[in-house]
């Protein structure tokens, strides 16, 4: 919980409670998606903790279950839940895995849940019909660099209605190499995520989901903070609490399936240039350069700060 939770390092915390700092002084909404399966076998004090911490920054908890803690609870039958993941299990089984996740909530005070999160964005479409059994309006499982089997590409980029839940699926983008981009803070440079909102906002896309986890602000050891994504948070922080009029943060709780859910198609893709692909993938170099060496010096936070004046120059050169 002090390392992948809170973030707890030399220097301070940089996991939870830090992130609803930071989201507070900006004035943004983020859902957090509350892992509940753990609490049958650690106990309902660890994550009652980060619940409390959540509710206390008047920020929503959502559900969030892997399945790999399944054979583990005390009454649940192993042979029953054998395999990995959700895609893996009939609809019975992921009824009752639900089920259960929202009783172990109850126990640590949740009585509404308005979204799910499948442990490694491995729901099926078995996952979407469960949740609609259960009462869970909202699915946000769908990667498409994750998610295995059942999507079609428009249900993998756009919100749809799916066996009676709302998918709303993490988005993404094609980045200057061709390669399919999620949206996740650790995987994407400032630059390439405050372009693709932009591309977003002008296509009228209804909603753009960003996903990021409680450590990806430390090192890859977990052992320190780190600086690149510290910088990258900051960011994109910065970026939509200036741009208010573009876009709004907002919970699962303040949509409305109908307006979001839309059938057709709302343009091509959104496309990264190689400019920014390889200023990304230079900062990544020197991110796992700084892992390994334990910090960066004066001179590698110098070279640290030429990706952002090179994203703004890249744009000459390579286009939007």
């Amino acid at each position: 919980m002090a390392r992948d939770i809170f973030g707890t390092a030399p220097g301070g915390e940089f996991g939870l409670r830090y992130q609803l700092k930071r989201f507070e002084k900006y004035s943004l909404r983020a859902s957090h998606f509350v892992e509940a399966l753990s609490i049958g076998v650690i106990g309902t004090r660890p994550m009652r903790e980060a619940i409390d911490v959540i509710r206390g920054h008047n920020q929503p908890v959502e559900l969030h279950a892997h399945s790999e803690w399944l054979p583990y609870l005390p009454d649940a039958p192993s042979t029953a839940f054998a395999q990995q993941h959700f895609d893996q299990l009939p609809l019975d089984r992921q009824v009752w895995a639900l089920e259960r996740a929202l009783r172990y909530f109850a126990e640590c005070g949740v009585d509404r849940v308005d979204a799910f999160r499948a442990g490694n964005f491995t729901a099926s479409r078995e996952t979407l019909a469960a949740l609609s059994t259960v009462g869970i309006a909202y699915d946000s499982s769908v990667n498409i660099k994750y998610t295995r089997i059942g999507f079609d590409h428009l249900e993998l980029t756009h919100p749809t209605t799916i066996r009676g839940t709302c998918e709303i699926p993490v988005s993404w983008f094609i980045d200057g190499f061709g390669r399919h981009r999620p949206a996740h803070l650790a995987a994407c440079s400032a630059s390439e995520l405050t372009e693709a909102l932009l591309q977003a906002w002008r296509a009228r896309w209804p909603v753009f989901v960003i996903v990021m986890h409680s450590f990806d602000l430390l090192n890859q050891a977990r052992t320190a903070a780190d600086e690149t994504m510290l910088t990258r948070f900051e960011a994109i922080c910065d970026f939509l609490a200036q741009n208010r009029d573009k876009f709004r943060t907002v919970a699962f709780s303040d949509l409305v399936p109908a307006n979001v859910a839309r059938a057709e198609k709302l343009g091509p893709p959104l496309r990264s240039s190689v400019g920014r692909t390889v200023v990304r993938s230079g900062e990544q170099i020197l991110r796992r350069y700084a892992n390994f060496r334990g910090g960066l010096n004066p001179r590698h936070r110098r070279i640290m700060a030429l990706p952002t004046s090179l994203a703004i120059l890249q744009s000459i050169w390579f286009g939007p």
